[in-house]
């Protein structure tokens, strides 16, 4: 760097060149100044419990759905035995019931009349002068068709159990069910007795 100086000024003897002092200065964009809220902690001073802590059993479950209602269990019914053989077939009228009871019995009774009225008179066991009493069962449907006719009582002489058999699948029907009557068939037993008239 030069420097002139006016006339009759004398140059120093030395001139130093001065260099500009060079501040560095940082630009920063001052920030807010935050202030925290002060909180105020009570001190605690409990005396520490020398029992342990246990924790309290956890609460039961509730169902998701509250608006459905629960159904109550109901208990399991009873099963009923199986009817024994000869009670009737379903659509039969009830056991308990006096009045289908009572009709049930006037038709036994209607059928063994019929029957005493058709004669038993074995020819053969005649003519061998055998006589007896057999038991026979069978069953009738609601038109009065019989069906099964077995001995289930003999008289001691075969002649006289076959007949027997024989004058019953003879009669080929009985009556009818009436109508009242709720019986899809109905088994029945009966006592057939032949004797020799002594002359």
């Amino acid at each position: 760097m030069i420097v002139e100086l006016p006339e009759g000024m004398a140059a120093p003897e030395s001139v130093q060149e001065q260099q500009p002092e060079i501040v560095e200065q940082e630009f920063r964009q001052p920030l807010p100044d935050v202030v925290s809220p002060r909180l105020d902690i009570p001190e605690v001073r409990a005396p520490i419990s020398p029992d342990p802590v246990v924790a309290p059993p956890p609460r039961p479950m509730e169902p998701v759905n509250r608006a459905l209602p629960q159904r109550p269990v109901e208990p399991p019914r009873a099963v009923s035995a199986p009817p024994a053989a000869g009670a009737g077939n379903a659509g039969d009228g009830p056991a308990d019931d006096p009045q289908a009871q009572q009709r049930e019995a006037d038709y036994r009774t209607l059928v063994r009349s019929y029957i005493a009225r058709n004669r038993f008179n074995p020819p053969r066991s005649r003519r061998e002068r055998l006589s007896g009493d057999i038991g026979v069962r069978f069953v009738i449907n609601r038109n009065g068709d019989l069906s099964g006719v077995e001995v289930s009582r003999s008289s001691g002489h075969q002649t006289l159990d076959e007949e027997a058999v024989e004058f019953i699948r003879n009669l080929n029907r009985v009556p009818a069910f009436p109508r009242d009557l709720r019986r899809s068939e109905i088994p029945l037993s009966i006592t057939l007795r032949f004797s020799l008239q002594r002359d």
